[in-house]
């Protein structure tokens, strides 16, 4: 038994004795390989059905942080559909990926089954309204940083990242792929043990990564600009153009909430 396996035993001996907790898994890169000295231990809990509260927490036991979740099934479900909706594998990754500590009633084994269920369902693509939105948003973008590098704004680099992010997010949705996490992203887009390693496809535009890594990393001003131009005339031409003149969007006034 590995040291860190030594230090997880140890936080859920408190935990076995519960008897509305029936099972435990444990995820990140410990279990999936290559931790590095600020990986922590990501201990998922799973408690009876119908139990009405959660929590979330951090723990050092023998020099390892153990960050904690602990929810009822019906909670995981909610989280799980949450993520489909938003094109996120935040709750998904861990329960395919994970190793199962232990699991008194199965309900660990019904949970992994599920999240590979909801991973092989492709996301909803954005709607025609949400399209013309993104694409108005990329060029508003994309004009912010212009306006930014012209007036040497001092925080040209973060209207410059926050212009590249939102872009990301914005075409890979449009792709109906999984948004992967920041910290993730160059992972994923790089390197086909890190896509293995979270259960991720291939990204079907090999044209934009080619454009988008290289930008991740920029740090001169006129380059940001000169690659963000690039990477917005690519993702708009993929999405059959966008011209600011004459740019129009009607939709349906939204209700009104009644006030309680």
């Amino acid at each position: 038994m590995q040291t860190w396996e030594r230090a997880v035993d140890r936080f859920l001996v408190p935990w076995k004795k519960r008897k509305d907790v029936t099972g435990a898994l444990i995820a990140g890169s410990y279990v999936t390989g290559k931790p590095n000295p600020r990986s922590d231990l990501d201990l998922y809990i799973v408690t009876k059905p119908g139990t009405k509260w959660r929590e979330r927490g951090n723990k050092r036991v023998d020099g390892f942080l153990i960050e904690y979740f602990v929810n009822p099934p019906e909670q995981i479900r909610k989280y799980f559909a949450d993520n489909f909706a938003t094109h996120s594998a935040m709750s998904l990754t861990p329960y395919t990926t994970g190793r199962i500590l232990f699991d008194r009633e199965g309900s660990l084994a019904k949970l992994r089954r599920e999240a590979q269920k909801w991973l092989r369902k492709p996301p909803r693509r954005p709607s025609r309204v949400d399209r013309l939105i993104d694409g108005y948003r990329l060029w508003d973008g994309l004009d912010n940083l212009e306006d930014a590098f012209e007036r040497g704004a001092p925080d040209v680099a973060y209207v410059y990242h926050h212009a590249l992010h939102r872009l990301f997010e914005s075409y890979t949705k449009s792709l109906g792929q999984i948004v992967p996490g920041v910290p993730k992203a160059h992972g994923i887009l790089t390197s086909a043990a890190v896509r293995k390693k979270y259960n991720h496809p291939d990204y079907p535009d090999r044209d934009f990564v080619t454009l988008f890594v290289p930008a991740m990393s920029e740090g001169e001003p006129k380059r940001m600009v000169a690659r963000l131009r690039k990477l917005t005339k690519h993702v708009q031409d993929r999405w059959g153009g966008f011209e600011i003149d004459g740019f129009r969007l009607r939709t349906p006034v939204e209700k009104r909430v009644a006030r309680t």
